[in-house]
């Protein structure tokens, strides 16, 4: 019964631990796919700037401040900003960490 019981509770712990580790994939993907759409919103140069403001304010919330700060530089085409490849491969760091190589050419 014991061993049983032990069994049980590792393959659960192993279930959580996979479910934990997809529900944050999900999570990133997400956000990755949140920045792409406020670059879309951006260059397509809308009239109604509600949901660009929105997708700047939701990123924002997230970021960390030096990608927030090129972001709205970008975004502002503030003399000194960095181009938008640069603002995304900062952001594609940010989520998936020194397990991604891209670097601007």
């Amino acid at each position: 019964m014991w061993l049983k019981a032990r069994l049980e509770k590792s393959i659960e712990h192993e279930y959580n631990k996979r479910l934990a580790d997809y529900q944050r994939e999900l999570s990133k993907r997400d956000r990755a796919a949140m920045v792409a759409e406020l670059f879309a919103e951006w260059t397509a140069s809308p009239v109604d700037k509600k949901r660009l403001n929105q997708l700047t304010w939701e990123a924002s919330l997230w970021l960390p401040s030096h990608i927030v700060k090129a972001l709205g530089k970008q975004l502002t085409y503030a003399r000194e900003a960095p181009d938008p490849k640069s603002v995304l491969i900062a952001v594609r760091k940010h989520l998936w960490g020194s397990s991604d190589d891209l670097q601007t050419p």
